[in-house]
């Protein structure tokens, strides 16, 4: 056919060419085990499996494009392309929290969806289900939003997980969840977004996009190629940013409870290996059984002091200030109890003094209401906290 036309067919590479490539490889190996790199034995298992899986894709994918069902193709981009990309970006963080592969699927899923959408709108294939179009341009969408959504998470989760301590003090000042959270939501998108924003900056001048080239090997003018390069551009940009708004929006939700306390108490180190470490059995995680005797560790606290803090402070009348605040507090220090029965008076100071570990700043965590402290009963000015919102509670309790 005539290449003018945009519809020629790059040419068939026989094995013996593929096998030619693949000595690249093997050199490659070979070079980094003579200079004593190291990573000899990765390059080739990478080759390999480079090779393992996209033959193995282009098996797949021939019966699905001489099929041509929307049912069938919708189930490979959905049903398969989006969860392993989920797997993928769920599994790169350090720390997971419960739930975050389904919040990973549902923030590639409707990123897809919508940019999606409005890709087969411009492009228009005829069906519009044509896997021609849109497995490729699919998995263009999703490889990028990806790579967004894996540092959006590990950033995310960082913040709220690292910087504890900072949530908490925007907090006890009266900073809804959304407020405390903001400054780590604001440097994950950033961080998320400047693979896509640097995309767009060198496109076209250090080199040229790999659909372009495509389209360009398969014949296709260069200027129809730029401007079908134009739009998958700028809607891989749109579905990054939408997959990692909302996957920073689904981890805020996740590490406050309903009184808009900050709770990591589910957080715990990642167990599932990415899909680049599965057949690397040296990086499977370890899972060694505690040994027959071990006792549990207990709480810094509790290992340093043994005594409970319990505190009782009545009123006195006599202050000649009115009583303002009244704290009746009762829960659990780690394995230890804590009590604490405070009247505080207009103009009274409070100083409380204790060992190390006795559950002093817990107390204070528990007036601000920045964790629950069980069966506790706080009031301030006669109106109990639990009828109060609680950033109202801590901007007036803080006062």
């Amino acid at each position: 056919m005539d290449s003018a036309t945009g519809e020629q067919v790059s040419a068939d590479l026989p094995w013996s060419h593929i096998l030619l490539a693949c000595s690249v490889i093997v050199l490659e190996a070979g070079a980094a085990r003579f200079l004593e790199l190291g990573n000899a034995d990765q390059l080739l298992i990478s080759g390999v499996r480079c090779c393992v899986q996209l033959t193995c894709l282009g098996f797949i994918l021939a019966p699905i494009f001489e099929m041509r069902s929307p049912l069938l193709v919708l189930g490979y981009v959905f049903g398969f392309m989006v969860l392993v990309s989920a797997y993928e970006a769920a599994a790169r963080p350090k720390v997971t929290y419960p739930g975050m592969f389904s919040k990973a699927v549902v923030s590639l899923g409707s990123a897809l969806l919508l940019n999606g959408l409005l890709l087969l709108y411009i492009v228009r294939p005829a069906p519009w289900y044509d896997a021609q179009y849109v497995i490729p341009l699919a998995g263009m969408l999703i490889n990028n939003s990806l790579s967004g959504v894996a540092l959006a998470l590990n950033a995310m989760i960082d913040y709220l997980h690292g910087n504890k301590e900072q949530v908490e003090v925007l907090l006890a000042f009266g900073a809804s969840p959304w407020e405390a959270a903001w400054p780590g939501f604001v440097k994950s998108v950033q961080a998320a977004l400047i693979p896509a924003i640097n995309g767009m900056n060198v496109v076209g001048l250090v080199s040229i996009p790999g659909m372009m080239t495509g389209q360009i090997l398969g014949g296709a003018p260069p200027m129809k190629a730029a401007r079908y390069q134009i739009v998958i551009t700028f809607l891989i940009a749109g579905c990054t940013f939408a997959a990692v708004v909302l996957i920073c929006v689904f981890t805020i939700q996740a590490f406050f409870d309903p009184r808009g306390r900050h709770d990591d108490s589910e957080v715990k180190p990642q167990s599932r290996l990415n899909i680049s470490r599965l057949l690397d059995c040296s990086k499977w995680p370890s899972r060694t059984p505690k040994a027959a005797g071990q006792a549990e560790s207990l709480p810094a606290g509790a290992e340093r002091c043994g005594t409970p803090l319990v505190l009782q402070q009545s009123w006195q009348k006599s202050t000649g200030g009115r009583r303002i605040l009244d704290l009746a507090l009762d829960g659990q220090v780690g394995p230890r109890p804590l009590k604490a029965a405070l009247q505080v008076g207009a103009g009274e100071v409070l100083c409380v003094m204790g060992a190390s570990g006795v559950g002093k700043s817990t107390m204070l965590k528990w007036i601000a209401d920045l964790t629950s402290s069980g069966a506790s009963k706080m009031s301030l000015g006669g109106e109990d906290s639990r009828r109060m919102a609680p950033q109202q509670w801590r901007r007036e309790a803080g006062c």
